[in-house]
């Protein structure tokens, strides 16, 4: 038996007013849990465990939050290279037998810390139209 046109759009409105309170319970999460992370970066800024700072027109208070939310602490880091390493931008040769290929980014690590970094970035490039 088939719904008659009328239920059938009755039903659709129905799902589509769902999916409306879905979404603004999602944003009220989102904007809590962004405004969360910036609050505990500035309480590790003034106990001075975390010394970078966010900068107008470089990097923002909450992707400075996600980054040092998918490293942990930076001091654990003994250099720039380390850091990279645990990133997964590392370069790797793209080897195998007699094939010598380009080096390439390792992708080994965290796929998460590279999408932050590469959103920082974006930003930057967008603005300076690089």
């Amino acid at each position: 038996m088939q719904p008659s046109e009328a239920l059938w759009r009755e039903i659709k409105a129905e799902q589509l007013k769902d999916a409306y309170a879905d979404l603004s319970v999602a944003q009220q999460r989102r904007e809590r849990l962004r405004s969360r992370m910036i609050a505990l970066l500035e309480a590790l800024q003034a106990k001075g465990e975390v010394k970078l700072k966010p900068q107008k027109g470089l990097i923002g208070p909450f992707l400075l939050a996600r980054i040092l939310a998918e490293t942990g602490p930076l001091n654990d880091f003994e250099n720039l290279s380390q850091l990279l390493r645990y990133a997964g931008m590392n370069l790797r040769p793209d080897q195998s037998g007699t094939h010598r290929g380009k080096e390439r980014q390792a992708k080994r690590g965290r796929a998460r810390l590279r999408a932050v970094l590469a959103q920082a970035v974006l930003k930057l490039v967008v603005r300076t139209e690089l």
